[in-house]
């Protein structure tokens, strides 16, 4: 904000390049504006309205459902085992406190999804006020 305050800004340990406590180059968060260490790979927490509408989730939608969403949180972060962006995000000594991870039962993780979903209001999608105005072909006119 105006202040410099980034106190909605995240990181949920999504990544950790070679355990490095790095993100991608070219998707590194707040990092890119502030510069500061601790703001490595942190991103803005969304709004949880509208979730049905929103997918794939995650600032880089690495998570095509909110079942995935949900696996990351639970284990405190994604370990990625193999590949360009292999690490334990996990252990990112950059990842917020509070994505600590949890447990549910699969009774409890339905549960959840089933109120994140009604958290939407499909007015949203059918309001000719919120069309996108990307949808005409400019080139064409």
């Amino acid at each position: 904000n105006g202040k410099g305050d980034t106190l909605f800004y995240f990181n949920t340990g999504l990544y950790n390049l070679n355990d490095s406590n790095q993100y991608p180059d070219y998707d590194q968060g707040l990092f890119e504006h502030t510069r500061q260490p601790g703001d490595m790979g942190a991103f803005r927490v969304p709004t949880l309205r509208n979730l049905a509408f929103s997918g794939p989730y995650f600032h880089d939608g690495s998570a095509a459902t909110l079942e995935e969403l949900l696996s990351v949180y639970e284990n405190g972060g994604r370990t990625i085992t193999r590949g360009l962006y292999k690490g334990d995000g996990r252990k990112n000594r950059y990842k917020h406190p509070l994505i600590s991870g949890f447990s549910l039962n699969s009774q409890q993780r339905k549960d959840l999804v089933s109120f994140l979903l009604h958290l939407s209001d499909s007015s949203v999608i059918t309001n000719p006020a919120y069309v996108n105005p990307f949808n005409e072909d400019e080139t064409r006119q």
